[in-house]
Order: structure tokens, then C-alpha cells, then sequence
């Protein structure tokens, strides 16, 4: 019988939070695009509020590439597994 490990590597970790980057940074020009578009008064709320959401999407992603340096790599994990079976 084979064992299984239901560790999460931490390159796909990485590569969640160079998408989440992603989204964070043209997410935030869409919505500037789309808030300077408008008119009225609330437009300054709105762009307070496009950019909050965007530094809480850089600082997710970077919290993501923090604790993926504490998850063992995929090599190792294979290694092991070889190792122990």
C-alpha cells in the first residue's frame, strides 16, 4: 500500500501568489480605469476603496510567498516518499 502525502507543495503556494499579485495590480488599473470614467461625487470613496482592495490583495500575496518558504519542496517530498516506501 502506498502512502500519500497531503502536503501542499510550495511552488504551487508561489504560484497562487504570483496570480494573486497579478490580480492585484491590473485588478486595480480596471478599477481605476473604470472609477475615473465616472462622475460625481462618490468617485474619491470609490478609488479610496479600489486601491484598499488591492493592498490587501498584494499584502495576501505576499503572506502567501512567506509561508510557502516554510513548505518542504516537491524533490523532497518525492524523496521521502521513495525513501519510505
Amino acid at each position: 500500500m502506498t502512502q500519500t502525502s497531503k502536503t501542499i507543495p510550495g511552488a504551487a503556494v508561489r504560484g497562487t501568489a504570483s496570480s494573486v499579485f497579478f490580480m492585484a495590480f491590473f485588478g486595480t488599473l480596471w478599477a481605476y480605469t473604470g472609477i475615473m470614467g465616472l462622475q460625481g461625487s462618490g468617485v474619491p470613496l470609490l478609488l479610496v476603496m479600489a486601491f484598499a482592495i488591492g493592498i490587501a490583495l498584494f499584502i495576501g500575496g505576499d503572506s502567501l510567498i512567506r509561508a510557502s518558504r516554510e513548505l518542504l519542496s516537491v524533490t523532497l517530498l518525492v524523496t521521502l516518499n521513495l525513501y519510505l516506501s
